[in-house]
C-alpha cells in the first residue's frame, strides 16, 4: 500500500496541471480507501484479523474493485495520451511554422545579398572616369574618340533624340541675322561643328 500511495503521489505530481487527471486521482483513491483499506503494518506484523483483507482478491466485490481501478487507471492513461498528441501535434506545427520561417527568411537575405551585388556591380561600372575632350567634347571609349550620344548608346543602350537648347537656338539666329545684312562677314565655323 505504501507504494501504491508513492505511485499515487507521483500521479498528482505529473498530472498537476489537468484538471481532470486531478478528478480521476481523486477517484482512485477513494476506491483504494474505501475498498482496498489495507494497513501494511498490520499485514505485516500479523495483528489483524479481518478476514475481508485477506479474501479481498478472491470475491465478487475485490474484483469489482480491481476492474474499477482498472477503468480508472485505463482513463487517465488514455486522457495522458490524448494530451500528448495534441502536444505533439502542437510541437509539429511549431517545428513546421519555424522551418518555413527559417527558409523564407534565408531566401530573403539570399535575394537581398543577390540585388547587393548587383547594385554594387552596376555602381563600379558607373564609377569610372570618363574622358571627354576639352575642345570638340568627344568621348574616349574603348579607345576611340566618339560622340556622346554614341558613347551613350554603346554604354548604356540608351538612345538618344537630338534638339537645340534656347540658348543655343537665339544664338544660331543672332549669327544668321548677322551673316545676311548686307556688308558683313560670315563668322569663323565653330571647331567640332558639323
Amino acid at each position: 500500500m505504501s507504494l501504491v500511495r508513492n505511485d499515487i503521489q507521483q500521479l498528482k505530481t505529473l498530472t498537476n496541471d489537468g484538471m481532470s487527471q486531478r478528478t480521476h486521482i481523486a477517484e482512485l483513491q477513494n476506491l483504494l480507501g474505501e475498498h482496498l483499506s489495507l494497513d501494511s503494518e498490520n499485514i505485516s506484523s500479523g495483528k489483524t484479523n479481518n478476514p475481508d483483507i485477506w479474501a479481498i482478491t478472491l470475491t465478487d466485490q475485490g474484483k469489482d474493485t480491481m476492474d474499477k481501478i482498472g477503468r480508472v487507471l485505463f482513463q487517465i492513461r488514455e486522457e495522458e495520451g490524448y494530451w500528448l498528441n495534441v502536444r505533439q501535434q502542437h510541437t509539429e506545427d511549431n517545428a513546421i511554422t519555424s522551418e518555413v520561417a527559417s527558409v523564407a527568411l534565408i531566401g530573403g537575405v539570399a535575394l537581398a545579398l543577390f540585388f547587393i551585388v548587383i547594385i554594387r556591380l552596376r555602381l563600379e561600372r558607373l564609377q569610372r572616369v570618363v574622358t571627354i575632350c576639352a575642345w570638340t567634347g568627344l568621348v574616349y571609349y574603348e579607345g576611340q574618340w566618339i560622340r556622346m550620344d554614341e558613347y551613350l548608346q554603346r554604354r548604356f543602350g540608351l538612345s538618344v533624340s537630338h534638339g537645340l537648347s534656347r540658348e543655343a537656338s537665339a544664338k544660331i539666329i543672332g549669327e544668321i541675322k548677322e551673316s545676311n545684312r548686307p556688308g558683313s562677314e560670315r563668322p569663323p565655323a565653330r571647331p567640332g561643328a558639323f
